[in-house]
């Protein structure tokens, strides 16, 4: 089971006499970073879950935290496979940040297996590697466009009316959201090609399907492979195309000499 998720965050508040600043000494902070929205899916599902503030308190995110925190550790519990785009260095420390903020049990990250489009796509050449980008270039879709940063803005203003605030909060969900079927359709063409990937075998409780989709349509190899050593049995997927290797070697296998 795989859990596609995305968060979208509000940015800190600061005062500071000058446009042009280098850094920002945390005591020139007024509001930290909160989250605003969060969205997650199940594979195999459609249904697309969701969470965001109450536009009344913009900064109270403690409903959201609480959901993901929930979710992420219904996600280690039952050993899914988290799928996110560039989480492993955003969206999973903000959240950790804001649980414990809140005084939220530790969420048990080095036990959940990931997999990070962003780490998985820089692997390759392409020009860009943002998910915008991604989703154009190999599934000809995109991602949700926006407003820019005033969507942002109307949302965590204090000069922002409850219907302002409401109208824009709706805009970020359905962004969010957005972000997430993005998210899918980058991770299913990147999974055939992606370097290091989970075991599908040991999810599925086989041992002879392809380790990368888990199906059971594959086929040996006319040769195997070889190394200083040992020689290994190679078999390709007919449905996602790659090949892969038994890890057992063939024992006194010799080589067929052609005269």
């Amino acid at each position: 089971m795989f859990i596609f998720w995305d968060i979208e965050t509000a940015p800190m508040e600061c005062l500071q006499f000058q446009a042009k600043t280098d850094y920002i000494t945390h005591d020139c902070v007024v509001e930290p970073t909160t989250l605003i929205c969060a969205a997650w899916k199940y594979s195999g599902n459609k249904t697309i879950h969701s969470v965001e503030i109450n536009p009344r308190q913009p900064r109270n995110d403690k409903k959201v935290v609480v959901e993901l925190h929930k979710m992420l550790m219904d996600c280690a519990e039952n050993n899914h496979i988290l799928v996110h785009q560039n989480g492993d260095r955003f969206d999973i420390p903000k959240l950790e940040s804001r649980a414990i903020y809140y005084g939220l049990p530790p969420l048990p990250t080095r036990c959940l297996t990931v997999v990070d489009t962003l780490k998985q796509a820089r692997k390759f050449g392409f020009d860009y590697h943002r998910l915008d980008f991604l989703d154009r270039h190999l599934c000809g879709a995109g991602k949700v466009e926006h407003r820019g940063f005033a969507m942002w803005k109307d949302i965590i203003s204090k000069h922002s009316d409850l219907k302002t605030r409401t109208k824009s909060l709706k805009e970020m969900v359905h962004y969010c959201r957005g972000d997430i079927k993005s998210l899918e359709r980058v991770f299913k063409k990147l999974r055939p090609y992606m370097k290091q990937f989970p075991n599908m075998n040991f999810w599925q409780g086989t041992t002879d399907c392809c380790p990368n989709c888990g199906s059971k349509n594959t086929i040996f190899r006319s040769q195997p492979k070889f190394t200083l050593t040992r020689a290994y049995r190679r078999k390709s997927c007919n449905d996602c195309h790659k090949w892969h290797q038994e890890s057992k070697s063939i024992k006194d296998y010799q080589a067929q000499v052609k005269l």
